[in-house]
């Protein structure tokens, strides 16, 4: 195992994973804990399930003998289960330099550093702003899905739900009876005031939750090879966030074709006091 990239869905790990694709020295390997996989080899929703076709083509029984998901409820979970390990170790056989993208692991560090000792951990995020706008507003086509864009932008401040297209509601549920409640006390926050907020709160109590895991437990157990990296910042100068992975990873840098990454949408209503004050609500630091 040679890189793993972790970051919360809607971070822009996928647009960063695909460019890693073009190294053929690389078998990258995207989300390969997503339950998604399981109707493969009809479409996943994944960008490019290529390689784990490969793998069901090569020994269909002996893959899905291995496969072992990680669904939401278990991403706020310590560790991974013994199948997951072996899934991983699996994984990690199947070519010279392994890359995996992976989106549920970010309570997860220890255990891939227990598999992968020598890999470097890029933990890519974006700000809890932008990340909480794009699970709020998620990209809608056609005409019912503009109409739907806009009433959720009516709403954004005040809705108490609906932001589930990628399962973070689930995630954060209803009940302060929850693992995520439980998180939260671990952090200093009172569930039960998190609760009463609107969506876009829980999903910024959710961005610090994990955000604070993956860069405590980055540095602890990959040390030097643990890189924190903002994917705007990643987008205004991809070269040198890849040539700083690479170097980490010991490998050269080859030419990179980076015109698929383009500067990320912001937070909606950037200059709104509403942002500011969930920031100090929550204990969110005035900049990330």
């Amino acid at each position: 195992m040679k890189l793993i990239i972790a970051g919360l869905r809607r971070s822009g790990t996928t647009v960063f994973w695909e460019s890693f694709r073009q190294d053929t020295r690389l078998t990258c390997y995207d989300e390969p804990f997503n339950p998604n996989l399981s109707v493969l080899p009809r479409r996943t929703g994944l960008k490019a399930p290529e390689e784990f076709i490969g793998l069901i083509e090569a020994d269909a029984a002996g893959f899905w003998e291995r496969f072992a998901p990680i669904h939401f409820s278990d991403e706020l979970r310590e560790g991974l289960s013994d199948a997951q390990e072996r899934y991983l170790r699996f994984l990690s056989g199947t070519g010279e330099h392994v890359a995996l993208d992976t989106t549920r692991c970010l309570f997860k560090i220890a255990a891939l550093r227990e598999i992968a000792p020598e890999a470097v951990l890029v933990h890519l995020y974006r700000p809890p702003e932008s990340l909480a706008s794009s699970h709020m507003l998620p990209t809608s086509r056609g005409l019912k899905g503009a109409l739907r864009k806009r009433l959720n932008r009516r709403a954004f401040w005040t809705r108490p739900g609906g932001y589930n297209g990628w399962s973070f509601e689930s995630i954060i549920g209803t009940s302060a009876k929850t693992l995520f409640a439980h998180r939260l006390s671990e952090i200093g926050l009172d569930p039960e005031q998190v609760y009463a907020l609107p969506a876009v709160g829980r999903l910024m109590a959710y961005w610090r939750l994990v955000y604070e895991r993956a860069e405590r437990d980055g540095r602890r157990y990959f040390g030097e090879r643990f890189i924190s990296q903002r994917f705007d910042s990643l987008c205004g100068d991809p070269s040198a966030a890849a040539e700083r992975i690479y170097r980490a990873m010991g490998l050269p840098l080859p030419d990179f074709d980076f015109s698929n990454i383009h500067p990320p949408h912001g937070p909606y209503q950037p200059d709104s006091p509403e942002w500011a004050r969930y920031r100090e609500l929550l204990g969110l630091p005035g900049s990330v």
